[in-house]
């Protein structure tokens, strides 16, 4: 579980990156059943 975190962190990381060296400000974000309540403000 700890490789998949850290790569899922990893990738996270480097498409926030590329929006940020691209001046995007904006993101899609998918929404899933079952998603955490405590992400339910930005996820939907």
């Amino acid at each position: 579980m700890l490789v998949r975190t850290t790569l899922n962190q990893v990738t996270s990381n480097i498409y926030l990156m590329n929006a940020e060296g691209m001046g995007e400000d904006l993101m899609e974000i998918s929404a899933h059943a079952g998603a955490r309540p405590s992400h339910a403000g930005w996820k939907g």
